[in-house]
């Protein structure tokens, strides 16, 4: 899929996911959005499709 999880694994109550990009100069970057676990759940959805956009446009 493309997207790390990380579901109270580092932290308890705290749930993230992240993906990586190349950006035009071939730098590899990381993007992670991290949000209290209820949250996270909850919007994980739009969170996942706002990862995938944000890496789209560095590419």
């Amino acid at each position: 899929s493309g997207i790390a999880y990380d579901r109270d694994e580092h932290t308890a109550g705290i749930s993230a996911a992240g993906i990586a990009a190349r950006l035009q100069d071939g730098q590899i970057v990381a993007i992670s959005v991290p949000a209290p676990t209820n949250r996270f759940r909850a919007n994980e959805s739009a969170i996942v499709d706002a990862l995938r956009s944000a890496a789209g446009e560095l590419s």
